[in-house]
């Protein structure tokens, strides 16, 4: 039953797709997903889930540090003093990293350099729901897109 309705969730309606134009990129998120309002400062979105599901994506310009020094410093805000990073991949144009609180919550990053900026996505979602969600990360990363250069 849970991967019937995980299977629903991911793929049976089309995903809608959140644009940036500041840093030139899009992602699609699950139809059933509240978007919030764009940040003031134009870089980003958030998106609220089912079962308490935050997607956050958002630019950055990329002036002194390197994709992995990024990439773990915002992993940091999500693993506090007791989680930790269980799987890392990546080239030199992108970083995947996810992990846990240590408590009920997981958390799944993406991080993509193109020329002088930084694009991430970040997932976090309650423990129990794992099989849910690995559909929902897979799509998720898929559909991260950065190709414009941004204006």
């Amino acid at each position: 039953m849970m991967l019937l309705f995980a299977a629903m969730f991911a793929g049976a309606t089309a995903w809608p797709t959140y644009a940036n134009a500041r840093f030139g990129y899009s992602i699609c998120y699950p139809a059933a997903w509240k978007p919030e309002h764009e940040a003031d400062n134009s870089d980003g979105s958030k998106f609220v889930g089912a079962h308490g599901a935050e997607l956050l994506v958002f630019g950055q310009y990329a002036i002194d540090r390197s994709l992995a020094a990024w990439t773990v410093d915002e992993a940091s805000a999500y693993i506090g003093k007791r989680g930790r990073i269980t799987y890392r991949a990546g080239k030199a144009t992108w970083l995947v990293l996810s992990g846990n609180d240590g408590a009920r919550s997981l958390f799944y990053i993406k991080s993509v350099k193109r020329d002088d900026r930084f694009v991430t996505l970040q997932l976090k979602y309650h423990a129990s729901q794992a099989a849910l969600f690995r559909p929902i990360v897979e799509t998720l990363s898929r559909c991260l897109v950065v190709d414009r250069p941004p204006f």
